[in-house]
């Protein structure tokens, strides 16, 4: 029902399964359900037109599952049925399929659904590997990890796979074992066989040569691990991220080690200071290098050009770690958290300001907000413009721009916040204790009069979450900044809801966009400096 043109000279990193044919169409749903998927977004591969069979022979419950009402259709004669496949596969930019594997190997791992067929894919992509098969093992405590067999031109280390699937696949689906072979099994008819792949003789391992705790520190931080991250043995040069670690688990370690010893880790320090033997020296010091309450972070190493990010409404810079990790070698990435202490809005925006200055001393400055994150970064660029600071550009994450203050009390907005906070499963609830919400009050208190009535000179990048019900807006306006600057406005499309913008499984694809923004932004700074060295030289 589909195909695709191979060029003969052509390389492809992966070859999709192309297109549908004529009286074909393709659909990829939500698993489950009849809601399309966007762009990128993995789901369930369907059939729909002329060439849908009735169903199959004398199996009339499969048929009933199968073979369904075609939603989309609109009652065509023709086109009533759909197949639904069971194959996993996405839309890819340039309107081809990426075929994924089955919806039935899909697993659990630590709470995130995973489609077995999409790290295989991943994996069959780096260098030298020839076969592969992910399947999905029980560990010693009964916990599911997912482990890879492959095959290979040459013998390869786990650090070598590791590093290349880190550039294309979220920490959580990195597999924990990793299992070279001569060859992969396969059954009397050519498939492979999973139930003849042999079980690791080793332990569950990261690419990391495995050390044990040694002080009663390091002891106490690695069994707060195990609880946190779910697994059962770290050693004291693993890294949180790489094993699974993200921004929830981030609080909920600080909590536990804070039950366990009343020293409160510094989000920065666990971002900074990854692995258990340099978090123990962190805890071990009475002058911890860095104050708790700083409010910006760096969250990453290298890039050409700085990113100043404005939170969403929990008010912490560590919202942007997964946006940082993809953004590493593109730009560095900074995490400003709401500044609640100041006496007025005038106060806070100079703050804001002093930070970003002595963080970067001269401009061009690129700044970044996230929901009401993207009100406030507008409001800081106005201010900077106003003492004589160049703001090149800002990233509005799925931000509307406020024209009008709400009418909300402030005893109105604490009441709505804790009542937002009702809705959020327990176990996070607990993680966003009194000192964060306190956080998330203020925030909401000073987003209730926020409106964006200044004009920048910088230009403005709007992403729209399409999965988004923020404006009723029409044309390319949706979010409203088009009148808010005297430079360029573009608006782009991110993939998921407002909230899963930068979560795994979507930061992947919404990155790109930002990242061809920064890199042109990159190539007019370079260019803007190399005429300004012309001239001085002239």
């Amino acid at each position: 029902v589909s195909y695709f043109d191979c060029e003969p000279d052509e390389e492809y990193a992966v070859i999709p399964i192309g297109k549908p044919i004529q009286n074909i169409r393709l659909y990829i749903v939500k698993e489950g359900t009849e809601q399309l998927q966007p762009i990128g977004v993995a789901g369930e591969l369907c059939i729909g037109g002329v060439g849908v069979a009735r169903g199959y022979l004398n199996r009339p419950e499969l048929t009933a599952e199968k073979f369904v009402k075609d939603p989309f259709a609109g009652g065509k004669a023709g086109y009533e049925r759909m197949y639904r496949t069971g194959d996993l596969a996405r839309w890819m930019p340039d309107g081809n399929i990426e075929y994924l594997g089955r919806i039935d190997h899909q697993v659990k791992i630590r709470g995130y659904r995973i489609e077995l067929g999409e790290v295989e894919a991943r994996l069959a992509s780096v260098p030298l590997v020839r076969d592969s098969v992910v399947i999905a093992l029980q560990d010693g405590i009964g916990q599911q990890q997912l482990c890879a067999y492959f095959t290979a031109d040459e013998q390869l280390t786990v650090r070598e796979i590791r590093a290349v699937l880190l550039g294309s696949l979220p920490s959580y689906m990195i597999p924990s074992v990793f299992v070279q072979m001569e060859r992969i099994p396969l059954t009397a008819n050519g498939k492979i066989d999973r139930k003849a792949l042999p079980t690791p003789d080793t332990a569950l391992r990261t690419g990391i040569e495995y050390v044990a705790p040694r002080t009663d520190v390091e002891q106490l931080l690695a069994a707060i691990w195990q609880e946190v991250l779910d697994i059962p043995q770290v050693g004291i040069h693993d890294d949180f991220f790489t094993l699974g670690g993200h921004s929830l688990k981030v609080l909920e370690l600080i909590r536990k080690v804070h039950l366990a010893t009343g020293i409160e880790l510094p989000i920065r320090s666990v971002l900074e200071f990854p692995t258990i033997e340099e978090q123990a020296l962190t805890l071990l010091k009475a002058d911890l290098e860095y104050k708790a309450d700083s409010p910006i972070i760096r969250l990453n190493e290298h890039g050409p050009v700085s990113i100043f990010c404005f939170p969403p409404m929990l008010g912490y810079g560590l919202s942007f770690a997964e946006l940082a990790k993809q953004l590493d070698q593109d730009a560095v990435v900074y995490g400003l958290e709401f500044v609640d202490d100041a006496a007025d809005e005038q106060a806070m925006l100079a703050r804001y300001v002093d930070l970003i200055v002595s963080t970067q001393a001269q401009g061009p400055y690129v700044l970044l907000g996230y929901s009401i994150g993207g009100n406030l970064a507008h409001k800081v660029a106005s201010t900077l413009e106003r003492q004589g600071h160049a703001v090149s550009d800002i990233f509005m994450l799925d931000s509307v721009k406020r024209t009008e203050a709400l009418p909300f009390t402030d005893e109105e907005t604490e009441q709505e916040i804790h009542a937002m906070l009702e809705q959020v499963p327990e176990s996070y609830r607990e993680l966003l204790n009194e000192t964060y919400q306190r956080k998330m009050i203020a925030y909401a208190v000073y987003g209730n009069q926020l409106v964006n009535t200044e004009k920048v000179q910088a230009n403005i990048h709007g992403f729209d979450a399409v999965g988004s019900e923020t404006v009723k807006g029409t044309g390319d306006n949706r979010l409203l900044w088009k009148d808010a600057t005297q430079g360029s406005y573009e608006e782009h499309s991110l993939i998921g809801n407002h909230y899963e913008l930068l979560e795994p499984g979507f930061i992947e694809e919404n990155v790109k966009g930002i990242r061809a923004a920064i890199q042109k932004i990159t190539r007019n700074m370079d260019k803007g400096m190399a005429q300004g060295l012309t001239h001085h030289n002239s």
